[in-house]
């Protein structure tokens, strides 16, 4: 199975990670720049051959308006028997049934940028590594581990035995979220869009923690919240 990742930021990080194979890539007649010629040196240096195509060409992959794309194996998650031990200052990232591609997307871009370890989604009722996830990861997702689980709840008992500490972000939480030590082994949980964590993941969270809210909307999305806390997570590790 194969499919069309597009844009330049997510054909480039294809080729630099290690997260899938690339078959063959597609430049826009006419379209060059520097990420153009980053992506013909990735490709170059793995032999992997660059095809000049006109709009016909891209609207007929139904690519319309990408000037860049390539022709991928589709993601290769990690398994959480692999997951990474609790030792020193671990961050692993819990989604719990997070629906929407494009708050994915950003969880998995901040989530790379604060130096996770790694990022866990269940494999059923739960947005999926797709190639609208990649582009509004900005190609976040082809270097950051990410792993698909079976059941979130467990997955907490298991990370728990592994010597992590459990820290879900709920609007009823009753800590602040910078009230929380952050240093060690930590799982960052995060509820979905609107329904926040389900009780019995809640219930296996260690620490259930909310952000104030001053205005007149009810909370942050949950790509905005888990933002707020990751970049708590980094100060208090003084990165």
């Amino acid at each position: 199975m194969t499919e069309w990742l597009r844009g330049r930021h997510a054909v480039e990080e294809a080729l630099a990670g290690a997260a899938r194979d690339v078959f063959e890539v597609l430049v826009r007649k006419g379209v060059r720049g520097a990420a153009g010629v980053r992506i013909e040196a990735l490709a170059g240096e793995q032999g992997i051959g660059i095809a000049v195509a006109n709009r016909d060409d891209f609207a007929r992959l139904d690519l319309e308006g990408a000037t860049v794309a390539a022709r991928c194996s589709a993601f290769r998650y990690r398994h959480e028997h692999d997951l990474p031990s609790g030792e020193g200052n671990r961050l692993v990232v819990v989604l719990d049934s997070i629906q929407d591609p494009q708050n994915l997307g950003a969880i998995i871009r901040t989530a790379e940028v604060v130096g996770a370890d790694a990022l866990c989604i269940a494999e059923r009722r739960a947005a999926q590594v797709t190639p609208a996830v990649v582009r509004a990861a900005a190609g976040a997702t082809e270097h950051l581990p990410i792993y698909r689980v079976v059941n979130i709840a467990r997955l907490l008992g298991r990370l728990r035995k592994m010597g992590y500490w459990s820290v879900g972000l709920a609007p009823e939480g009753g800590e602040r979220w910078d009230q929380v030590d952050y240093r060690g082994p930590i799982a960052l949980v995060v509820g979905a869009e609107g329904a926040g964590l389900r009780r019995l993941v809640a219930h296996e969270c260690d620490h259930l923690v909310a952000l104030p809210v001053c205005g007149k909307v009810e909370s942050l999305n949950a790509s905005a919240a888990f933002a707020a806390v990751a970049f708590e997570v980094r100060r208090q590790r003084g990165d």
